[in-house]
């Protein structure tokens, strides 16, 4: 992945219009490039890698355009993949005792808790990660197993007194903290 992800390097006197993040799931890690020229002469230069502890998921820009947050969806491949094979078979379940009862089948957040006020079973660690793309430095904002089945994407609203929002691929809802 290192030089041009689109062939050619820009010319010396050019400027990027700006960058490009992608997530790679499963090799835990965050990749910015610089854009440069329009049109089918876009042009993807690898500029960082930001590696993680965690698989990531989605990422959002804030509104300053100085921090990029990263949902944190799963601590392992296989930690990830145990919440997924679960989810299948309890929707598996779900949808042939819903058919056979002439119901509509449950909606998924429902399939991955044992009660409504239960955590998630399996628990899938997930959370929020912060990157000052400023300084380059990765942290963990926040790391949870208990609220949510796995965070994939969220991020800090200074307009609502700083709180996180997040959510969930598997759960209802958003999860707001102060």
């Amino acid at each position: 992945m290192a030089g041009s992800a689109a062939g050619g390097e820009p010319s010396a006197d050019s400027s990027p219009r700006g960058q490009l993040y992608a997530n790679d799931i499963l090799r835990r890690m965050t990749v910015e490039f610089d854009v440069f020229g329009t049109g089918v002469a876009t042009r993807l230069v690898q500029r960082r890698t930001f590696r993680h502890r965690v698989c990531v998921d989605n990422l959002r820009l804030d509104s300053s355009g100085e921090v990029l947050w990263v949902g944190a969806v799963a601590h392992t491949r296989p930690n990830f993949e145990q919440g997924i094979n679960a989810l299948k078979a309890n929707a598996t379940r779900a949808h042939a005792a819903a058919r056979a009862a002439h119901a509509p089948t449950p909606r998924p957040h429902t399939l991955l808790r044992p009660g409504a006020d239960q955590p998630p079973q399996p628990p899938m660690l997930g959370g929020l990660l912060r990157i000052n793309l400023t300084t380059g430095v990765v942290s963990e904002e926040i790391m949870q197993a208990t609220h949510m089945a796995s965070i994939s994407w969220g991020l800090r609203v200074p307009e609502q007194g700083g709180r996180l929002f997040m959510g969930s691929p598997w759960d209802d809802g958003v999860l707001m903290c102060p």
